[in-house]
C-alpha cells in the first residue's frame, strides 16, 4: 500500500514537471511569468524535500532533488538559448 502510495505521488510529481517544462517556451516570452512560476514551483519541491528529510525518507528526498536538478538544467538550456552570443 506505501508502496503504491508513493508511486502515486511520485506520477504526480513527473506529471508537475512535465507540466512546467512543456510551457517553458511559453513562459520565456513572458520572463517575469517565468520566473515567478519557477520560483514557485522550486520552493514548493525544497519545501517538501526537508520535510522528506525530516521523516528519515531520504530516497524520495533525493528523487525531488532530481526533478529539481532537471528543472534548473533544462531552464539554463533554454534562457543561455535566448541570450545573443
Amino acid at each position: 500500500m506505501r508502496e503504491t502510495q508513493q508511486q502515486l505521488v511520485q506520477s504526480e510529481k513527473m506529471v508537475l514537471l512535465g507540466e512546467l517544462t512543456a510551457g517553458l517556451p511559453m513562459k520565456i516570452q513572458n520572463p517575469l511569468n517565468f520566473v515567478n512560476n519557477f520560483s514557485e514551483v522550486s520552493n514548493e519541491l525544497i519545501d517538501e524535500m526537508k520535510t522528506e528529510l525530516d521523516k528519515g525518507d531520504t530516497e524520495e528526498a533525493k528523487a525531488m532533488r532530481m526533478m529539481l536538478n532537471k528543472i534548473l538544467k533544462k531552464s539554463y538550456t533554454m534562457v543561455k538559448g535566448l541570450m545573443p552570443l
